[in-house]
């Protein structure tokens, strides 16, 4: 869900305040922008980080948005679902799948974003430097609830190459019961 803090370009999963950013696209993990070249403490910015790239994604995805998807998206992206041996090869056989989808699509909450972001560091002479997250690998985790009221957990790892999404990896889990027999070593998660 979009926030007043996250549309004005603060992303309340990482704390410090962005910079003005173009062309932002909010979603539950914050907003994240494809900027091409913009201006920040009186530098210029022109590269878009793995992070932004990561972020507008799994809005994207979350949103269904199909052409965010579809452009940030290497030519050769690959989604593998380990758990049933299949692998899906290319943007339209994945937008093919999601269109007949039996019952509709599930429900997304992404929960975690784990990847190398940006940074910013103060030199010795007081100047503003950002670090760029360049990190070719991100993890998130999130749950599916399904038009038949089942919810499932997902983990999916990521995998960018040249600036766009190359290869995921998901891996899927219902919900369980915790077994009595482990009680005492373990708390439950709320």
């Amino acid at each position: 869900m979009a926030t007043a803090a996250s549309v004005a370009g603060r992303d309340p999963l990482s704390g410090p305040r962005r910079p003005p950013l173009r062309r932002a696209l909010a979603g539950p993990l914050g907003s994240a922008t494809l900027r091409g070249i913009h201006q920040h403490a009186g530098l210029a910015v022109s590269q878009t980080s793995n992070e932004e790239i990561v972020r507008l994604y799994v809005n994207a995805a979350t949103a269904h948005d199909y052409d965010a998807l579809g452009s940030l998206r290497d030519p050769d992206w690959t989604m593998e679902w380990p758990q049933s041996g299949e692998r899906i090869r290319g943007h339209a056989n994945d937008r093919a799948i999601d269109e007949a989808y039996p019952g509709g699509l599930p429900d997304v909450e992404m929960s975690r974003l784990v990847g190398s972001e940006d940074r910013w560091a103060l030199s010795p002479s007081f100047t503003l430097n950002r670090i760029v997250g360049n990190g070719d690998f991100w993890w998130a985790d999130g749950r599916f609830t399904y038009p038949d009221g089942s919810t499932w957990y997902v983990a999916t790892l990521m995998e960018l190459r040249n600036g766009k999404m190359y290869r995921e990896t998901q891996y899927f889990a219902p919900i369980s019961e915790a077994p009595a027999w482990r009680a005492q070593w373990v708390e439950p998660i709320e």
